[in-house]
């Protein structure tokens, strides 16, 4: 391939990006809501959600020991034991 076709390719794909990046900038998003309202300095309310039961069943008996102690004293704590592993 010549050199002068593989530049004009790369050049095209860059000016590509840079109208991609451009348009998207300037593009209005459809929906404005939470950013109207960070704006403002208000809240928005969160959107509704009804999750039924994925998997009714019982936990194997490492995650449910594990669960017990995370619940024990009615509050859930959420964390990342990987990363206290490693830090």
């Amino acid at each position: 391939m010549e050199v002068w076709v593989l530049r004009a390719v790369v050049v095209l794909a860059g000016l590509g990006f840079v109208a991609l990046l451009g348009f998207g900038l300037a593009a209005r998003a459809p929906d404005g809501t939470i950013d109207d309202a960070l704006a403002k300095g208000t809240a928005t309310d969160a959107p509704g959600s009804d999750l039924a039961v994925l998997q009714s069943g019982t936990q194997p008996d490492r995650l449910r020991r594990g669960l017990q102690r995370a619940t024990a004293d009615g509050r859930v704590r959420l964390g990342n034991s990987a990363a206290g592993r490693w830090c």
